[in-house]
């Protein structure tokens, strides 16, 4: 196991948003200094954005495993898990606070259609790091629900999954 960050796309759910999705998460890598990859298999590339994918780790010591949009259906399909299911074990290393950004920018773009989920609490600083960036790109936007800082009993709460 490990620290991870987990979603599901819900199988209503036609329209991936990932053109959106990848817009943010571009945005907020320009406010960062945290160095990025494509993936495990291509550490001397850029991250892959585009229109159909978005792919991305962290560099050297600090890559673990790919931050991968959309969920890759066919290979969970032939692996026996829910198609729009994915996880990224980030194991707190620095692009993890990309990857909880990514899924707050997720969850803004599809709503209900997806569940995230993390081994996180959002009182610890990944996640305050997380918002924080999130809310630098785009003030204009509120954290969407499924993704709160309203904590019960001194107790943050987990995310979705």
């Amino acid at each position: 196991m490990g620290y991870t960050h987990k979603w599901r796309l819900k199988p209503e759910a036609t329209d991936r948003k990932t053109t959106e999705i990848g817009e943010d998460i571009l945005t907020m890598m320009m406010l960062t200094e945290i160095p990025v990859a494509r993936h495990t298999d291509h550490p001397d590339q850029p991250p892959q954005i585009d229109e159909n994918h978005i792919s991305f780790n962290g560099v050297g010591d600090d890559m673990c495993e790919d931050f991968r949009w959309p969920p890759p259906e066919e290979l969970n399909r032939l692996m026996g898990i829910n198609p729009g299911t994915d996880w990224c074990k980030t194991e707190r290393r620095p692009y993890d606070v990309l990857v909880a950004a990514a899924l707050i920018s997720i969850k803004h773009h599809l709503g209900p259609n997806v569940e995230t989920g993390s081994d996180g609490r959002l009182d610890e600083e990944e996640w305050k790091a997380a918002i924080s960036l999130y809310r630098r790109a785009f003030p204009d936007r509120h954290i969407p629900a499924g993704i709160t800082e309203d904590y019960s009993e001194g107790q943050a709460p987990l995310l979705g999954l």
